[in-house]
């Protein structure tokens, strides 16, 4: 019997609560969703110990995301990949920036309340730097605090 998994991320999802075995005469796929990183990584090993050596992870996942399930599993497994640059489902941000919660989270402008839960509305230079240039809508340099529309910036350029 061939074991494998299905590891998807989404916003509030609990890993013990969905999750699912898709059973056949050849394959017995396991699903199982997660709300980060740290938890996909806690399921991807606990699939390996269950006996899978493939594991597929969702569009969700971000190059990063990835890289961190394929060292937490090792060589021996495999780990394969749905892959959007930025994902539509997530305002078409990467999952890099979603669910890596071993990363410090926080806006160079000190306000993370307006970039972090902004839904993409608005965003800031997140370079480290005070006063780094952004392009706002009329091709004008803006400090990195300065908040700009995303969705009417996007318009702008295209």
């Amino acid at each position: 019997m061939f074991e494998c998994a299905f590891i998807y991320v989404a916003p509030g999802l609990n890993p013990a609560e969905q999750r699912a075995v898709i059973p056949s005469s050849d394959i017995n796929m396991n699903v199982v969703g997660c709300a980060t990183y740290s938890e996909a990584v806690e399921v991807a090993k606990e699939m390996v110990a269950k006996g899978c050596t493939a594991l597929e992870l969702c569009a969700g996942f971000g190059n990063e995301g990835i890289a961190m399930i394929k060292r937490a599993v090792g060589p021996d497994i495999a780990v394969g990949a749905i892959k959007f640059d930025f994902h539509p489902a997530f305002g078409f941000r990467s999952g890099d920036e979603l669910f890596d919660d071993t990363k410090e989270t926080g806006c160079c402008c000190e306000e993370p309340t307006a970039c972090e839960s902004c839904s993409m509305e608005y965003f800031c230079s997140r370079d480290g730097e005070k006063d780094a240039p952004l392009l706002n809508p009329d091709g004008k340099k803006t400090g990195s605090g300065e908040k700009i529309n995303l969705k009417e910036w996007m318009r702008s350029i295209r």
